[in-house]
């Protein structure tokens, strides 16, 4: 059984109270549902973060879209500051945040240098990743331009193999004297 939570007197420990707004896009309907549950698990599991309610949507067909479901959930919390309300963001990515208590914010210039810095690792490893993906992009486009010219090469970091590369057909006597007639 849980027990009720005073929430007066958490926001007065310096906890913050906010609704969060999760979407999910994808296919089936019921991976949607599932992965929206997903999230509300693991946020009521997080130490620091206090589960208020939750309000899960049932998944509604994209209608431009083939086969794809989208929903959203609406989750009341109280986490343990405004430093734990950043790290939800970066770890379950919500669409809109509202912070509904307390009125007014403070955090000292350690807290703010905290949240500053942990904004900045996290933006240089996403940005990392990104380049990479577009290095990795560009790799995969050059093997399709060759694929399409007719010298496909594959390589792997052991091998390297060039595929059906194209030769001009070698005319036999014959096949010229016909041509030539």
């Amino acid at each position: 059984m849980e027990e009720k939570v005073n929430i007066r007197e958490k926001l007065n420990e310096g906890y913050v109270r906010a609704i969060l707004i999760v979407e999910v896009l994808g296919r089936p309907a019921e991976h949607v549902g599932s992965v929206l549950k997903g999230v509300a698990d693991a946020i009521q599991k997080d130490k620091k973060i206090i589960f208020l309610n939750r309000k899960l949507y049932r998944p509604k067909k994209v209608k431009e879209a083939k086969d794809l479901f989208t929903s959203f959930m609406e989750i009341e919390v109280l986490a343990e500051g405004l430093v734990k309300l950043f790290d939800m963001c970066f770890d379950y990515m919500p669409s809109s945040i509202e912070i509904v208590e307390p009125t007014e914010v403070k955090f000292n210039l350690t807290q703010a240098n905290s949240i500053i810095n942990d904004l900045a690792s996290r933006l240089h490893k996403y940005d990392a990743v990104a380049k990479e993906l577009k290095i990795e992009k560009q790799i995969l486009q050059d093997k399709l331009n060759e694929l399409l010219k007719g010298n496909p090469i594959i390589e792997t970091e052991d091998v390297k193999v060039e595929i059906g590369k194209k030769e001009e057909a070698k005319e036999s006597p014959e096949q010229k004297k016909d041509r030539a007639d």
